[in-house]
């Protein structure tokens, strides 16, 4: 009984008290300055007894102390001082004065140096690489790369990859000679540094190769999309059946700075060059990713 009766009395003084002010807070007992409804020391707004916040702060954000709109270390009910930036330097946007977020980037991305989280520049250029692309072959706008060469190597007898680089591009064009009019060619387009281009070619499929004899005489003639025109002389490669070489500095400059480049390889009569005779190969290399493929032969 006794129990019963210490319980009752516990229950009358914690939740008997029925005095309040006009804003809802006990005014006597155990819950003396707590709110009739959150039971806490703040009311559903955030405010105390004396109409002020956690922070020190009343409705109309003036401090308890200061009795101004900033707290005795200067800042305002949302944490900025007079200047608009909070303790750690940053406005409401979260940048600094001089214009960058605590990640070191302006509103528009970049950083003092001028680069982004992703590493280009306005311009679209990659610290690293220096190019369009990053390490990665992925441009600013998180495009991949692309390249029209791929990387490979050359295997031994075995069939087993050296350590010999090399890139190539399969291109499909067309051939005619004294037999056949515009029939399918296939090329392959080899490069393993300096100043050559290698032509594999093959004759109707990748199957059959094109034969080139020591005392046959080619020419080429190669146009990239700004109109340039460059002439000179194919070297048939006697070791390698099929095999036609293309050796000049200038070619290898207009593939580095082209898009695209027409092909043409014709015969010419030996003595008399300038007569071309029947057979002739038209094709377009697709220069996309030649300079960026050297670096792998590089390596």
């Amino acid at each position: 009984m006794r129990s019963i009766l210490l319980f009752l009395i516990v229950i009358f003084l914690v939740f008997g008290c029925t005095k309040v002010d006009e804003n809802g807070f006990y005014l006597e007992g155990k819950l003396k300055h707590h709110h009739k409804e959150t039971k806490l020391k703040y009311d559903r707004y955030g405010y105390d007894v004396n109409g002020f916040n956690d922070k020190g702060f009343n409705a109309a954000s003036i401090h308890n102390v200061t009795n101004t709109k900033f707290d005795e270390k200067g800042f305002d009910e949302k944490g900025f001082d007079k200047n608009g930036f909070d303790k750690n330097g940053l406005d409401e946007y979260g940048f600094n004065n001089e214009g960058y977020n605590k990640k070191g980037f302006d509103e528009r991305g970049f950083d003092k140096s001028g680069f982004n989280a992703k590493g280009f520049n306005r311009n679209g250029i990659h610290k690293i690489t220096k190019t369009k692309y990053d390490e990665n072959d992925y441009d600013c706008n998180g495009k991949k790369f692309v390249s029209a060469f791929e990387k490979k190597k050359f295997v031994d007898n075995f069939g087993d990859p050296t350590e010999d680089k090399y890139i190539v591009q399969r291109i499909d064009g067309v051939f005619s000679n004294s037999a056949t009019d515009n029939s399918p060619a296939y090329i392959s387009l080899i490069y393993t540094g300096g100043n050559c281009l290698r032509f594999d070619m093959y004759n109707y499929n990748r199957g059959s190769k094109a034969h080139f004899s020591s005392y046959e005489y080619y020419k080429y003639r190669l146009k990239d999309d700004s109109g340039n025109i460059l002439d000179g002389k194919m070297y048939i490669n006697t070791y390698l059946k099929g095999c036609l070489e293309l050796c000049s500095s200038e070619a290898i400059e207009m593939v580095k700075r082209a898009q695209f480049i027409k092909v043409y390889i014709y015969e010419v009569d030996e003595d008399r060059t300038w007569e071309k005779l029947d057979t002739n190969y038209s094709f377009k290399i697709n220069c996309a990713g030649f300079c960026r493929s050297i670096a792998y032969l590089n390596k």
